[in-house]
């Protein structure tokens, strides 16, 4: 079992860049109060929970929308993901940029109750892509904002 609490960071905090990746894998995931930030002054990065976009099997609507492309590595799956109301991950483009890639998967129980954000840049720039997913069951509680001020919400 995985559990995450915290601060994980993988910020571009400098002008003109990006952040980073953060790729959390196991059997069992579970985010406690936890900060993932991997925004970026020029866009956001990617937060990888329990696997990448369907679980590695994208669906053919995902896989024609450009940031849920599959990574260039394979991210194994998780059995079951647990995020708490908590736990905050920010995927957002600050100045000016799209918002990053957020997935959390798991192959039969996905439990979220936390808050993404990957929004656009607040001088230009589209949404983010998010996925909270599972095989199986999914209990969604949580929020997510994909809004971008001067762009396109993202998906």
């Amino acid at each position: 079992m995985v559990k995450l609490s915290g601060q994980i960071s993988a910020a571009g905090k400098d002008k003109g860049t990006k952040g980073g990746t953060v790729v959390v894998t196991g059997e069992s995931i579970q985010l406690s109060g936890a900060s993932i930030d991997a925004s970026g002054q020029a866009g956001g990065g990617k937060v990888l929970i329990g696997g990448d976009t369907g679980g590695g099997h994208p669906s053919t609507a995902a896989a024609n929308i450009e940031l849920a492309k599959l990574e260039s590595f394979v991210i194994p799956t998780a059995t079951t993901v647990s995020v708490d109301a908590g736990t905050v991950i920010n995927a957002s483009a600050i100045d000016k940029g799209n918002g990053g890639k957020v997935v959390l998967w798991s192959d039969q129980q996905t439990t979220f109750a936390g808050t993404i954000v990957a929004r656009g840049g607040a001088g230009g720039g589209n949404g983010g892509f998010v996925e909270t997913s599972s095989h199986q069951q999914l209990d969604f509680r949580g929020m997510v904002d994909l809004r971008a001020p001067l762009g396109s919400v993202g998906t």
